[in-house]
């Protein structure tokens, strides 16, 4: 069951205890940096991992129509494992589309996108911007129950 999505200023993410270590790990890579084919194939990937909330259109735009400095994906063994994609709508909200990762450490790699997609938008973007969370699946639910108690 869909919940209403959280809106939240980039600010109050920086509390965030996941955020305490900034350090990229070379396997998390800028969106700039996907070509066409791993940016389709990652998606697909994501699509039939099974997880309910996951938009079925994302393969009709290119990796141009999500926000490519705060947006990410996980390279390892020459596959895409892992991606967060965040738009920029024409309010100036940004709004995470998708965050999804597969394999062992599918944790480490949502918690490592996470922190290079906040240590990217806090340097191109004012702390009161607002960024828009669905929370589509039990998993989006549950993160942000985790994240944001009480909201």
């Amino acid at each position: 069951m869909s919940m209403e999505p959280l809106i939240l200023s980039l600010s109050e993410f920086e509390h965030l205890p996941i955020f305490k270590s900034m350090k990229r790990p070379i396997f998390v890579k800028s969106l700039s940096e996907i070509d066409l084919f791993n940016f389709r194939m990652g998606l697909l990937n994501c699509a039939f991992s099974g997880r309910e909330g996951i938009p079925t259109d994302l393969t009709d735009y290119p990796p141009e129509h999500f926000e490519t400095s705060i947006s990410s994906y996980v390279h390892t063994d020459d596959k895409v494992k892992g991606m967060f994609l965040v738009k920029k709508n024409d309010n100036g909200t940004l709004e995470m589309v998708l965050l999804q990762a597969l394999g062992a450490d599918a944790k480490l790699y949502i918690v490592t996108m996470m922190r290079n997609a906040y240590s990217n938008a806090i340097k191109n973007y004012s702390k009161d911007t607002q960024v828009i969370v669905p929370r589509a699946s039990k998993e989006s639910q549950a993160l942000t129950k985790k994240l944001f108690p009480g909201k």
